[in-house]
């Protein structure tokens, strides 16, 4: 993390995105039901392209964060 600091697209891939993924799976926990009976499998890997979405959207939704404080990458307290 020392080069890190100096350096804010990576900075926010090592915090924020880890962070993210964390946050779409437990709302994938809340969210996803197999009321059909669907193979563990087939759920699964739905449930990881739903959460590879869910942090994707979340990170370019702080595009227009990062650009009105003078960056492109949103880094700092107020983003946390």
């Amino acid at each position: 993390m020392n080069n890190a600091t100096r350096n804010a697209p990576l900075t926010y891939v090592a915090i924020y995105v880890p962070v993210r993924i964390v946050e779409w799976m437990i709302l994938r926990v809340f969210i996803t039901r197999n009321p059909l009976g669907v193979a563990r499998e087939t759920l699964w890997a739905k449930s990881a392209f739903w959460v590879a979405g869910g942090v994707v959207i979340s990170c370019l939704a702080d595009l227009p964060l990062g650009v009105m404080e003078g960056g492109i990458v949103p880094i700092g307290r107020p983003f946390c």
